[in-house]
């Protein structure tokens, strides 16, 4: 009984031993592609794995796009193809309890311009004037829409958490009160879209009203700019 009891406690004490000899591992491997200006990277913090890669992701979509936009080669291709993305994750136990660290990464000669591709819109064109009996049902509906409008924006302000933001995003679309969301690097036009904006740690830090450079944050009633939020990520909406 002894020697068991011997046993296991070592096969406990080699089990810790392997998983700190990983952890630190993947943090020395981490270190070094961040320390590195052949990648770039998204790396995010969250006590439960998922919403950690899935904000890192985000992290990295928008480096991805203002490395694009760096590039003339790339800001002016047609299409952008990002080849080989990698992830790595760590655990790791801190004074207000386990959390878990995603990091994912490319590197820049990865992401190569793919010309000759052809986009296909299929949106059908209608022409033709509204009838004026229309006119005043438009008129009410209107109101109704503003309305709509202020209740939406006044429920995503009142979110903190980046977690947060899938359910309430998915429930507001599918019950018909705004038309459309998703990430920033997702977007053709993004000026035409409210952008949530977070931080590494799933942090909202700003809510930006449709426009090209300066918009309005809902946050703050004061002026704004995307350029101030380098580093960051964002999803954004539309009514």
């Amino acid at each position: 009984m002894k020697f068991l009891f011997c046993f296991l406690w070592l096969l406990l004490v080699v089990s810790q031993g392997i998983a700190q000899d990983n952890n630190a591992e993947t943090k020395a491997q981490i270190n070094k592609i961040k320390k590195s200006s052949t990648y770039l990277y998204g790396e995010a913090t969250l006590p439960m794995a998922e919403d950690a890669l899935e904000l890192a992701k985000e992290l990295l979509s928008s480096e991805i796009d203002a490395w694009i936009q760096e590039k003339k080669k790339l800001r002016t291709s047609d299409n952008v193809v990002v080849k080989n993305v990698s992830e790595l994750s760590q655990q790791m136990t801190l004074p207000r309890g386990n959390m878990h660290r995603a990091f994912v990464y490319v590197k820049k000669d990865d992401i190569i311009p793919s010309d000759n591709a052809t986009v296909i819109n299929n949106q059908k064109q209608n022409g033709g004037s509204i009838p004026e009996s229309v006119i005043e049902v438009e008129n009410s509906a209107e109101s109704e829409r503003q309305t709509v409008e202020g209740m939406v924006l006044s429920e995503i302000l009142k979110l903190h958490e980046f977690s947060q933001l899938k359910n309430c995003l998915t429930t507001l679309k599918q019950e018909g009160k705004i038309s459309d969301y998703d990430k920033y690097s997702n977007i053709k036009t993004p000026s035409d879209y409210y952008l949530i904006i977070y931080n590494r740690q799933g942090m909202i830090e700003a809510v930006l009203e449709p426009g090209k450079d300066n918009r309005k944050n809902l946050k703050t009633n004061g002026m704004d700019n995307v350029s101030n939020y380098k580093g960051r990520g964002a999803i954004g909406f539309k009514f």
